[in-house]
């Protein structure tokens, strides 16, 4: 239980503290005499507890706001699940701090600052994953759980936060950490320290002062070690000598990364406002002479006539026109090598599909139809090669609020500027990565839909932008997409505004419409799907618009564009009737002689009836 004397500590800090649940760590709620709509009394935060109250509670936390909204106070939280980032929490101004009792020890994971208006650093950093957990997050309403069977607190004078000092040594936090789960050791750090020191040494000094920076140094060789404490921290005013020299050799986050036998360092891209264009390599010069002993990867058909390895894809249509599961069965298709309508898988490989608008039962209700088809016919699945991810996947692993947006809208003030949405992206990039590493190949990722995924105005050409490098960015990388996404209000259809922009970087463009009545029928096995299929972009094939149904055992079907009364026509060549048969129904056909002969020579040209007047299916 919490002692008196900590809780006058709270009080005179003018902290609020409140009752939580040891295991939810939410307060305590109570009916306050406030009841709903329908007369059922609904219980709130109580922001009055008593002594006694507080005394005799099994875990006691402090609001960080009061009743009224205002700010009281906030907190970094170390959520590393490998508990190397707590290990930099005293890098941070001295103040209230929050430890719990690891497998490891004691472990600092919070510390809580004063706010009262001052205002506080926005950050959530670190891997999403079980594995790793977050490495640095800030909290800035809700509560902090301080006391409870398996953590303490001390009662260190509370600190009012500084908000630009505080972001500034919480990101260096986050790279600093990211550089110690993957230190080397004995006999490699030398080399490692001077490209370390190399990539510190090209930060803004006024921003970053070579003071602070030899005191992560520092830390950075206690936490791992190494007694050379000195030797380390002499090597980051060497290379900021040599680059003030304009040497041009002083190794940095490339040679980094090569010692610490990782890709990137993305915790770097937080520090990277301030740092020098030294910092990147040349472009390479090279003329045709030096070209021509190159044989650049040539680039394979996965499915053919319409997707591509390295490529860039979208699908665009009418709502409830059959855009995701024609995209699910492209994706079994992909992932196992089938064929799609007359179409050969060319190239199989691993599947990724990011559902962000189905409920995950409605997807795999969608997923198992597609699965019955092929074990109808007697085929196996390679399951592991198609992963799937939906908002209810994501909340079961403790995701509350869904996939991070792949793109924010942006206005041209410069706080709106700022880039939110590369959080997200980032994530499908650890994702592809994984699947790389899990599975030997790279991946084809669908993205459904744009609508769900990103938080842009579709209408501002500017907002598609981060969508649109970033999938230009990951084809580079050997990674093919295709997102799916509405087409427009118009009359045409021809997707949203700023469909232009979007158009120009795309390698193929697939538009589904739902059919007018007059293009519908009623052949059998036709109920569940019936679009036409239009190319709005294709680099490497013209095609023709076409017909294509679906039904509910998943069976897919293309038809040529044809209307309503060509399909009755063909339908009753199927159950035997010859031409003459046929013409003297014009009147129930609702329609003249002379066009029954005309549609039916279209449908004998098009090899849909045969010459004997029997159906070709």
């Amino acid at each position: 239980m919490i002692t008196r004397t900590q809780l006058n500590y709270i009080r005179e800090n003018k902290l609020i503290p409140t009752p939580v649940n040891p295991k939810t760590k939410s307060p305590i709620a109570v009916f306050q005499g406030v009841y709903d709509k329908k007369g059922r009394p609904r219980k709130q935060w109580k922001y009055d507890w008593t002594d006694e109250d507080i005394l005799s509670a099994d875990a006691v936390g402090v609001y960080h706001k009061d009743k009224d909204k205002n700010p009281i106070c906030a907190a970094v939280d170390f959520d590393d699940l490998g508990y190397v980032a707590h290990d930099w929490n005293n890098m941070l101004p001295p103040s209230m701090s929050v430890a719990k009792q690891t497998k490891l020890g004691a472990k600092v994971n919070q510390r809580i600052y004063k706010v009262n208006g001052s205002g506080f650093p926005n950050l959530d950093y670190g891997g999403n994953s079980k594995d790793d957990g977050k490495l640095v997050e800030t909290l800035q309403s809700g509560v902090s759980v301080i006391h409870s069977p398996d953590r303490t607190f001390t009662m260190v004078p509370l600190a009012q936060a500084n908000n630009e000092e505080l972001l500034k040594r919480l990101k260096l936090i986050c790279f600093f950490t990211e550089v110690q789960k993957n230190f080397v050791g004995e006999g490699q750090r030398d080399t490692t320290h001077l490209a370390l020191q190399g990539a510190l040494a090209r930060l803004d000094e006024k921003e970053y002062p070579t003071t602070l920076l030899e005191g992560f140094i520092e830390q950075l060789c206690i936490n791992v070690g190494d007694d050379e404490y000195s030797n380390r921290i002499n090597k980051l005013s060497y290379q900021r000598e040599q680059l003030a020299k304009g040497v041009e050799e002083v190794k940095g986050i490339p040679a980094l990364c090569k010692a610490l036998g990782v890709k990137n360092l993305l915790s770097y891209d937080l520090l990277k406002n301030n740092v020098e264009e030294k910092d990147y390599k040349d472009y390479p010069l090279l003329t045709d002479a030096d070209k021509a002993e190159i044989v650049y990867p040539p680039t394979k058909w996965i499915m053919e006539n319409w997707l591509m390895e390295r490529s860039f894809n979208q699908v665009f249509g009418d709502s409830g026109s059959g855009k995701t599961i024609l995209c699910l069965k492209l994706a079994y298709c992909i992932a196992n090598g089938f064929p799609f309508l007359d179409m050969k898988c060319i190239t199989s490989m691993p599947v990724l599909y990011i559902e962000g608008e189905l409920p995950g039962q409605q997807l795999e209700d969608r997923k198992n139809t597609i699965k019955q088809f092929y074990y109808d016919k007697g085929k196996s699945l390679n399951d592991d090669w198609l992963i799937s991810l939906n908002k209810d996947d994501l909340r079961m692993n403790g995701f509350k609020f869904g996939f991070d947006p792949i793109a924010v809208h942006r206005n041209m003030s410069k706080e709106d500027a700022k880039d939110y949405g590369r959080r997200g992206r980032e994530l499908i990039n650890r994702l592809q990565d994984k699947i790389l590493k899990k599975t030997g190949r790279q991946c084809f990722t669908f993205l459904d839909n744009i609508t769900a995924l990103a938080d842009i105005d579709e209408n501002v050409a500017v907002d598609w932008k981060p969508i649109t490098q970033w999938g230009t960015n990951r084809k580079n990388d050997g990674f093919a997409s295709c997102f799916l996404h509405h087409s427009n209000k118009q009359e045409n259809g021809r997707g949203s505004s700023g469909s232009s922009a979007i158009n120009r970087l795309l390698d193929f463009s697939l538009q589904l419409k739902k059919l007018d009545q007059e293009y519908r029928f009623s052949m059998p096995g036709t109920k569940s799907v019936q679009c036409s299929v239009h190319y709005d972009k294709e680099r490497h094939f013209l095609g023709q618009p076409f017909m294509l149904t679906c039904c509910e055992n998943g069976v897919w079907t293309e038809y040529p564009f044809l209307k309503q009364i060509s399909f009755k026509i063909l339908e009753l060549a199927k159950q035997g009737l010859k031409q003459v048969q046929i013409r003297a129904m014009a009147k129930e056909l609702k329609c003249s002689e002379a066009t029954v002969d005309r549609l039916h020579k279209q449908l004998r040209n098009l090899g849909l009836i045969k010459e004997d007047e029997k159906s070709n299916y």
